[in-house]
């Protein structure tokens, strides 16, 4: 006598919409992981340092001004920003402005004046250097500054180009010197076309 079996009957599919919704729940995991590793990696010091030698060459390439920064530090916290061993150059190979230690700390970003603020610049054991060359229309910085805006700006655009402001400034064993030929001197000890202080603290 056979005994016949039972058709086996086919697993039961899950509902469309709950693999739908669980794929929907990976999406979301994968992208709060990446997000959280991005956060975490900013926090190192040697991702943050290879940042600033990134935005150093991408300043040279831009202004054709050497550019360098031995490390950074970026305080997400607070919004401040360390630089040390900065280092800016002119086009004649002369120094614009170094510093051992710059340690900035944005303010706010006015969205209706069009305006980021900057709470305080601090310049440590470092100095600044402005020189008029013969044939040049500015000082050396102003041609740095020049260089950094478009190329081709939009003259159709009727929104006004962005400003910074400083609220404080603040220069603790420092350098400055002004050198400007086209200055008419005088016989005095004081000569207004080159003017040098040092070991500033301000």
């Amino acid at each position: 006598m056979t005994s016949t079996e039972a058709p086996k009957s086919a697993p039961a599919k899950a509902p469309r919409k709950g693999r739908f919704f669980r794929r929907v729940g990976r999406i979301f995991l994968g992208f709060f992981l990446f997000l959280l590793s991005l956060v975490i990696a900013l926090q190192l010091p040697f991702v943050q340092s290879w940042l600033g030698s990134m935005a150093a060459d991408w300043l040279s390439n831009k202004t054709g001004h050497e550019v360098r920064a031995e490390a950074l530090r970026i305080d997400f916290l607070d919004l401040a920003v360390d630089l040390k061993g900065l280092y800016l150059g002119d086009l004649h190979g002369d120094t614009l402005i170094f510093a051992e230690h710059l340690h900035a700390v944005l303010g706010e970003v006015q969205q209706e004046r069009r305006a980021i603020v900057i709470d305080e610049v601090a310049l440590e054991d470092g100095g600044i250097f402005l020189v008029k060359y013969p044939g040049e229309s500015g000082m050396n910085l102003d041609t740095f500054l020049a260089r950094l805006k478009p190329e081709q700006p939009d003259t159709l655009s009727t929104t006004e180009p962005w400003i910074i402001e400083f609220d404080k400034v603040r220069l603790d064993r420092a350098s400055f010197r002004l050198q400007n030929p086209e200055i008419t001197g005088t016989e005095a000890a004081f000569q207004p076309s080159d003017i040098g202080l040092s070991d500033i603290s301000v």
